[in-house]
């Protein structure tokens, strides 16, 4: 929480001069295949009760639908969970 102030959330142009919008455009240069690509390599895992594969979650992504949706487990209780730090 170091950074915490530097800019608003709502501050676009302050995110991109803190650098703060480097992981999605990585993400767009990946392309959906690629991030569960990076994500299976890098062995990550639910925490808490929910130690589930990424492949036990991911498979929702493979389908034609031009609709997808992302869930997550947001813990209120876990300060990085809901905190954005600029």
């Amino acid at each position: 929480m170091g950074r915490l102030g530097e800019c608003h959330p709502n501050d676009l142009d302050g995110m991109q001069r803190s650098g703060l919008t480097l992981g999605l455009a990585k993400a767009r240069e990946l392309g959906s295949a690629g991030i569960l690509d990076a994500v299976e390599k890098a062995g990550l895992r639910g925490r808490g009760a929910q130690v589930f594969r990424r492949l036990q979650v991911a498979c929702g992504g493979q389908g034609n639908s031009p609709v997808k949706y992302v869930v997550a487990n947001a813990d209120e209780g876990d300060a990085g969970t809901s905190l954005i730090v600029c």
